[in-house]
Protein backbone atom coordinates (compact mmCIF):
# COMPACT_ATOMS: atom_id res chain seq x y z
CA UNK A 1 0.00 0.00 0.00
CA UNK A 2 1.43 3.52 -1.07
CA UNK A 3 0.26 6.79 0.62
CA UNK A 4 0.02 9.66 -1.09
CA UNK A 5 2.03 12.70 1.30
CA UNK A 6 0.71 16.78 0.28
CA UNK A 7 3.33 18.87 1.27
CA UNK A 8 1.45 22.30 2.66
CA UNK A 9 2.08 25.61 3.99
CA UNK A 10 0.24 28.08 6.65
CA UNK A 11 0.53 30.92 8.36
CA UNK A 12 -1.37 32.24 11.15
CA UNK A 13 -1.48 36.26 12.98
CA UNK A 14 -2.45 38.19 15.61
CA UNK A 15 -2.94 41.21 16.31
CA UNK A 16 -2.91 43.16 20.65
CA UNK A 17 -6.48 44.72 21.12
CA UNK A 18 -6.55 48.66 20.60
CA UNK A 19 -4.57 50.44 23.13
CA UNK A 20 -2.31 47.96 23.64
CA UNK A 21 1.87 47.70 22.51
CA UNK A 22 3.59 44.30 21.31
CA UNK A 23 5.66 43.61 23.23
CA UNK A 24 6.70 39.98 22.06
CA UNK A 25 5.61 36.64 20.20
CA UNK A 26 5.86 33.29 19.33
CA UNK A 27 4.01 30.31 17.80
CA UNK A 28 3.97 27.03 17.03
CA UNK A 29 3.06 24.32 14.57
CA UNK A 30 1.04 21.08 15.86
CA UNK A 31 -0.45 17.94 14.18
CA UNK A 32 -2.05 14.25 14.80
CA UNK A 33 1.04 12.69 12.31
CA UNK A 34 4.36 12.25 13.42
CA UNK A 35 6.27 15.59 15.02
CA UNK A 36 9.01 15.12 12.04
CA UNK A 37 5.92 15.98 9.46
CA UNK A 38 5.63 19.87 10.11
CA UNK A 39 8.02 22.95 10.96
CA UNK A 40 8.01 26.17 11.81
CA UNK A 41 9.41 27.81 9.64
CA UNK A 42 9.89 32.17 10.64
CA UNK A 43 8.28 34.00 13.84
CA UNK A 44 8.26 37.51 13.66
CA UNK A 45 6.70 40.65 14.01
CA UNK A 46 5.23 41.13 11.10
CA UNK A 47 3.13 45.26 12.31
CA UNK A 48 3.44 47.28 14.60
CA UNK A 49 1.20 45.07 16.95
CA UNK A 50 1.04 42.00 15.32
CA UNK A 51 2.68 38.79 15.13
CA UNK A 52 3.29 36.40 12.14
CA UNK A 53 4.04 32.43 12.60
CA UNK A 54 4.87 30.12 8.82
CA UNK A 55 4.86 26.63 9.28
CA UNK A 56 4.83 23.88 6.84
CA UNK A 57 4.14 20.04 6.83
CA UNK A 58 3.98 16.67 4.69
CA UNK A 59 1.01 15.63 5.59
CA UNK A 60 -0.59 12.05 5.06
CA UNK A 61 -4.42 12.08 3.90
CA UNK A 62 -6.31 11.60 6.87
CA UNK A 63 -3.57 13.73 8.84
CA UNK A 64 -4.19 16.94 9.95
CA UNK A 65 -2.33 19.85 11.11
CA UNK A 66 -2.26 23.72 12.18
CA UNK A 67 -0.50 26.99 12.75
CA UNK A 68 -0.82 29.39 16.23
CA UNK A 69 0.50 32.53 16.58
CA UNK A 70 0.68 34.22 20.25
CA UNK A 71 1.06 37.63 21.13
CA UNK A 72 2.65 38.91 24.12
CA UNK A 73 0.86 42.35 24.64
CA UNK A 74 1.26 45.29 27.45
Amino acid sequence: MSLTSTSRSGTASVSCPVGKTLLSGGGMVTTNDTLDKVRLISSYPSAINTWTVVGSALIVKGKTWSVRAYAICG
